[in-house]
């Protein structure tokens, strides 16, 4: 047996819950009832991790006595609305409720409701009392029941005396109190699961929303309320191919894929010079160079040369002319270079017989 805050789908007498000063627990706020770890663990689920009034974030403590009691009171001097942004403990779980809310007389009663992974949900009352300069300074006063806190721009007084109520069917009403906030509820006395303002649409806040178009991890949000999103954020497009140096990348944020994997290095092949090295990222190296395979014979204009990569050798030796010798016409000449002589040609040795005259040596005619 444990005590745990009455939630949707709980069994016991719902009747005391209505009159604080009915329910046998004092507050209207707990009933003894029978819960399983799993329970605990479920309504867990559905607690307030922070909650901003007006832009001003409420201490810890207060937040632990609304997720407690699901009650708080604040109030406001000459505010002219009120801005509510609640958050989740669990990051799966949906806030209904936050928006803009408007006062009337001087009060509004806001309910918050945190909708687990499960299904399952919490209701959190939120009463803003609106203090003129007149009078603030006669409100908040302090009793066994009232205890109040003082924080930038109000006062608040977390009350056991008043229950944060059971939503039937997903459907939390307002009932005459006029409070709607703007983009989170639905208008109208339907049970379609928003928040329905009742008969009083005339006291909604309007917001010309200017929006910020969705990201990869941020929905589509006004940037003036900050509080009205549309739809949900895109999501990454992990599209761009992973290399050896990066996983995956988003083509919208260019963010790398969180635990992708690397592909495999693209090798080029190890050369007389150079190891075997990655082409993309040009820095991890496998093996070690060729080294030079001179083995391609020297000439009489080159050195001997590396039969993979056709490098000469640096220092190497040049070999011997291969001379061809000189005629009547030419010199004696290397038939390698073509251009290196040694002396000069032969010349003619002309002779005559039976009165034609041609070279002994090469047989031309004269």
């Amino acid at each position: 047996i444990s005590i745990g805050r009455l939630e949707e789908g709980n069994s016991g007498n719902l009747d005391n819950f209505d009159n604080p000063e009915n329910s046998e627990s004092g507050g209207g706020l707990f009933q003894i009832i029978d819960t399983t770890q799993e329970d605990i663990v479920k309504l867990s689920d559905r607690s307030l991790r922070a909650l901003k009034i007006n832009g001003i974030s409420l201490a810890e403590g207060i937040i632990d006595s609304l997720n407690s009691n699901g009650y708080l009171e604040y109030n406001l001097s000459n505010a002219s609305s009120v801005v509510i942004k609640a958050y989740a403990q669990d990051s799966s779980a949906t806030v209904v409720g936050n928006g803009i809310y408007n006062f009337k007389n001087n009060k509004a009663t806001i309910k918050i409701q945190v909708v687990s992974s499960d299904g399952t949900k919490s209701t959190y009352t939120i009463t803003v009392n609106r203090s003129t300069s007149e009078n603030s300074s006669n409100s908040n006063t302090n009793s066994e029941e009232n205890a109040s806190q003082t924080t930038q721009g109000g006062n608040i007084s977390q009350s056991g005396g008043s229950s944060s109520g059971t939503s039937q069917g997903g459907s939390i009403n307002q009932g005459d109190s006029g409070m709607v906030p703007i983009g989170d509820t639905t208008q109208g006395s339907g049970s379609s699961g928003g928040i329905s303002q009742g008969e009083n649409s005339s006291n909604t806040v309007s917001c010309s929303h200017n929006w910020q178009a969705a990201t990869c991890t941020t929905p589509k949000t006004c940037k003036k309320c900050g509080e009205k999103i549309e739809g949900s954020e895109l999501g990454h497009s992990y599209t761009i191919a992973a290399t050896c140096t990066s996983a995956r990348k988003c083509s919208r944020c260019g963010q790398a894929e969180p635990n992708g994997k690397l592909a495999e290095h693209k090798w080029q092949t190890a050369t007389c010079e150079k190891p075997k090295t990655c082409t993309v990222c040009g820095q991890k190296v496998e093996g070690s160079e060729l080294g030079h395979s001179y083995t391609i014979a020297a000439t009489c204009t080159s050195a001997r040369k590396c039969s993979r990569c056709g490098q000469a050798e640096p220092n190497g030796k040049l070999a011997e002319h291969k001379w061809q010798a000189a005629t009547c016409e030419k010199p004696k000449t290397c038939t390698v270079c073509g251009q290196k002589v040694e002396g000069s040609e032969l010349g003619h040795n002309w002779k005559t017989v039976n009165g034609i005259t041609k070279c002994s040596r090469c047989g031309k005619k004269a």
